[in-house]
């Protein structure tokens, strides 16, 4: 299948292998064709507040630019389930864990198993809806959440 990466080149043009997001994981049709993924992201810089901010800018792909370290590229959902630990640097070891590192107001309620306070990031509105939700609603949104997994790779076994 030819692959074109992010600025239109192809696969013949890249040194190396194939990066592992550009193997074959969707049906296509027509090799060239467009194809629509179930991203799930806007694909767009935001300043995720000092909770997930990294230590030091961010390398990119492209020469002398740095993302600075409280802002992040929204990742996608798609995959979600298969890639635990959560967040870039693997902190939250659930779902849960990793919507409450995004911000928002804890609510004092959960203080002893979750002591930070995260607010300050682009997300604390969203953050703070999830905070609203009852618990089984915030437990039906972790499980659509857990439910967002990658095709497997053609001929993969999957043990679960």
């Amino acid at each position: 299948m030819p692959w074109q990466n992010l600025d239109g080149g192809r696969a013949e043009d890249q040194a190396g292998p194939l990066p592992a997001y550009a193997r074959a994981r969707l049906p296509f049709k027509t090799p060239d064709a467009p194809l629509d993924v179930p991203l799930l992201s806007d694909l767009r810089l935001h300043d995720m507040g000092p909770c997930l901010a990294d230590i030091a800018p961010q390398a990119t792909d492209v020469a002398d630019i740095a993302v600075p370290p409280q802002q992040f590229l929204t990742r996608p959902l798609w995959g979600v389930a298969d890639s635990w630990p959560y967040l870039h640097d693997g902190r939250a070891l659930d779902l849960v864990q990793a919507i409450r590192f995004h911000g928002g107001t804890r609510p004092d309620s959960i203080a002893a198993e979750f002591p930070y306070q995260c607010a300050g990031s682009e997300a604390d509105p969203v953050i703070n809806a999830f905070y609203a939700l009852n618990p089984g609603d915030q437990q039906a949104l972790i499980a659509y959440l857990a439910s967002l997994r990658l095709p497997p790779l053609p001929g993969a076994v999957v043990p679960f």
